[in-house]
């Protein structure tokens, strides 16, 4: 899926500026590679829309009818940085979706791996970190919910576990994140539309703001089930 940079007159014409294609991870299925309606595979998005491209509530509007599968990798991280950095530039923002950052994004990847992981012996030994929740009963949830077929636990599912696992370890070393239910389910949401240096950088950013993407506290977990809850 290739793209250019339309409307942004620097990278106007850069190869580099196609949106990235979103890839399972998790189960190392092949995506749907059609695009919808008003959506494009580069930036910026919604320009038909004139005045109202890219504001809040077209956006809104468009992800709510659903993101096609080859861009929700793409789109879904743009739209974490849009919240987790307010005073950056839509540009900057966008570069995040394209090509232009792959390098970027799995070298500060490869950085916290280093450091989680000194031996590949470390990386064999990790599991699954206690986010607030028993870690089997979590392990076994993931498993099932996400790398299991009919016939069982195929090799796909097998390099999906350990790379769940890479993520969810790192997180709770490196970011310092000791109380989050929510996160080993999105950690797979993630990993099943993108790869592992992508779904570290959305965590971090969302724990950046994390009052906005999920709670840290079992105070903050309870309230926010109740809300959910009585809607």
């Amino acid at each position: 899926m290739t793209s250019r940079r339309d409307g942004l007159d620097p990278l106007q014409n850069n190869p580099m500026g196609y949106f990235v294609l979103s890839t399972d991870t998790l189960r190392g299925i092949r995506p749907d590679e059609m695009l919808t309606k008003d959506w494009t595979n580069k930036p910026p998005l919604f320009r038909h829309f004139g005045a109202k491209a890219d504001n809040e509530r077209t956006l809104k509007r468009l992800c709510r009818l659903g993101v096609p599968p080859a861009l929700r990798s793409a789109i879904w991280l743009t739209n974490i940085l849009r919240k987790a950095r307010p005073n950056q530039t839509m540009e900057e923002t966008y570069e995040y979706g394209t090509l232009m950052k792959v390098e970027v994004l799995d070298h500060g990847w490869d950085i916290v791996k280093k450091n989680a992981f000194p031996d590949q012996s470390d990386e064999d030994a990790a599991t699954i970190p206690d986010f607030g929740l028993d870690p089997k009963k979590t392990e076994a949830l993931l498993i099932e919910d996400h790398c299991f077929h009919d016939d069982g636990l195929s090799v796909r599912g097998v390099k999906g576990v350990k790379a769940l696992t890479k993520v969810l370890f790192a997180t709770h070393l490196q970011l310092g994140i000791e109380y989050c239910p929510l996160l080993p389910d999105l950690t797979g949401l993630f990993l099943s539309v993108m790869p592992e240096s992508y779904a570290y950088s959305m965590i971090r950013e969302m724990s950046n703001k994390s009052s906005y993407y999920f709670p840290l506290s079992k105070n903050q977990h309870y309230a926010w089930c109740k809300t959910f809850a009585d809607l």
